[in-house]
């Protein structure tokens, strides 16, 4: 066998033959004689360095055999957390825990928790005080890095993450529930977002509960808030409701207060006063002035310095004086405040940013929704309304940015009224229509009104129902009044259509003057 000799060897000058780069260990015509090409420098091929480390990841098998622990293979397990009053008996592997969970390792290892360490010991750890349901999905998550939760019990899962510092499984439930607020869960968060300290998740709860105040009111987790933050919420000027539902809301909170409704004897007039009383009767809010050893529950008095008597009627300053929760001196002064003609205290603020967003279950076939419901995609001429019901109290305000389309309506409609499978104006909606014409519509009878807009616009959306109208704007231009007959008691929902379009929800958008 020949073989070529190395490059950096010269060839001999009697070997050399043929052309450059050609050489050969004889002279090349002999038969069998082999000829070795030599290639040149720049193209020869680069030789690999060999690495010091082989990166070898197989994360999700890992994952997957560790969700076994808790199934089919649950006979490896060498703890038993013991949850709930029904004594529910969940196991778990005592390493996986303890690494995952700071309080978790020293109440199994420190000596601190001795009681729970002796019990971890023994191979079972009693937690009463959390439901199985959400206790077992953090051992999922704790164990397997996942888990899929029922949006009823993400709250509580949020709050096993904070009391045993699993910081990841906390971050993704808030962010799970700050995205799917609604007003009966708004006011549990928000008591949450205080609790944590977090800023960001106070803010948005707040702004959200501002603007569904009317529902967000009656929910029972209200009445489970703390005095200082009923008191903030009550006495902003965005809330959404109107004085008696602040009244009824503070009753309510009252009334849940534990123990602190013990009778004790109010402030009262001098009913020998023969001004006051003939002023409190002219005024007729109250009859006859109560006797001096009458009685009043004893509540907290900041959430009810938070409402504002001289926005009441005569009559509901009547249920008010009944109720017995408020002072005889206040309640005379609003009377002869009324009596007298003065003008009412500040009343709240009536123009509030609505939020909301699109919704799945309501929707043409055509329509498409991101994940998050805040971009809508129209493949047909179809509409699709908001998740949230336009509040029946003060004036109510959103806007719509439309980027691209060739039909666009923004407006409001009723369900039982709508055909998703329509656009707003032949389907029955209240819109204005910018895009293919410049018109308002009404349930399929349109008039000539507004301007045309162009893609990229936004359109704004007012709805006043206490007033019975709704009116539009164009980038912050006022088009008018475009129906003033709107009936209060009937129900309507945010809307839009489009057709071969994209339409876009504004978040925060600024409210007109």
């Amino acid at each position: 066998r020949r073989l070529a000799p190395r490059r950096s060897a010269p060839a001999p000058a009697h070997a050399r033959k043929g052309g450059p780069g050609r050489w050969g260990t004889g002279g090349g015509d002999d038969e069998g004689d082999v000829v070795v090409g030599v290639l040149p420098r720049a193209s020869l091929p680069a030789v690999p360095q060999p690495q010091a480390t082989a990166n070898i990841r197989d994360e999700s098998a890992v994952c997957a055999a560790l969700a076994r622990l808790l199934g089919p293979d649950r006979e490896l397990c060498d703890l038993t957390f013991v949850i709930g009053d029904q004594r529910e008996r969940l196991p778990a592997v005592r390493a996986v825990v303890a690494v995952r969970s700071a309080p978790l390792r020293a109440m199994l290892f420190d000596e601190k928790f001795r009681d729970a360490r002796q019990a971890a010991i023994e191979g079972e750890l009693e937690l009463p005080q959390w439901t199985p349901d959400a206790f077992s999905h953090m051992l999922e998550f704790l164990h397997a890095g996942a888990t899929d939760v029922d949006a009823g019990t993400v709250l509580e899962l949020m709050q096993l993450g904070d009391y045993f510092q699993i910081d990841e499984l906390k971050s993704h439930c808030k962010a799970f529930l700050a995205e799917n607020l609604s007003a009966e869960t708004v006011s549990t968060l928000l008591a949450e977002a205080v609790s944590f300290n977090d800023e960001q998740l106070r803010a948005k709860c707040k702004e959200f509960f501002l603007a569904n105040a009317r529902v967000a009111l009656q929910s029972p987790a209200f009445c489970a808030l703390p005095e200082s933050l009923v008191c903030e919420l009550l006495g902003d000027n965005a809330l959404n409701v109107d004085e008696w539902g602040v009244y009824q809301a503070v009753k309510g909170w009252s009334a849940a207060q534990p123990r602190q409704r013990q009778r004790q004897r109010p402030p009262v007039v001098d009913g020998d006063d023969p001004v006051v009383v003939a002023a409190a009767a002219a005024a007729g809010a109250f009859g006859e002035v109560p006797d001096a050893t009458a009685s009043a529950l004893a509540v907290p008095m900041g959430p009810l310095q938070c409402v504002r008597l001289g926005q009441l009627s005569v009559e509901q300053l009547r249920t008010v004086r009944a109720d017995g929760l408020i002072g005889e001196g206040a309640l005379l002064d609003a009377a002869l405040n009324k009596l007298d003609g003065r003008e009412p205290p500040e009343g709240r603020r009536r123009t509030v940013c609505f939020a909301f967003r699109f919704d799945n279950a309501a929707k043409g076939d055509g329509v498409q929704l991101t994940e998050d419901r805040q971009v809508a995609t129209f493949g047909k001429d179809n509409c699709v309304l908001g998740d949230q019901l336009v509040p029946d109290c003060g004036q109510v305000y959103w806007e719509v940015l439309v980027s691209s389309g060739t039909n666009a309506y923004v407006g409001i409609a009723r369900k039982e009224r709508i055909d998703v499978q329509r656009n707003m104006g032949s389907g029955g909606g209240i819109a204005f229509r910018g895009i293919g014409g410049n018109e308002k519509w009404k349930e399929c009878s349109h008039f000539e009104y507004g301007r045309r807009i162009s893609r990229g616009d936004r359109v704004g959306v007012l709805v006043d129902l206490p007033a019975r109208s709704v009116s539009f704007y164009l980038n912050g231009d006022f088009l008018g009044v475009a129906f003033d007959n709107l009936d209060p008691a009937k129900r309507y929902w945010p809307c839009v259509s489009n057709n071969a379009g994209e339409m876009r929800l504004v978040a925060s958008p600024r409210l007109p003057p």
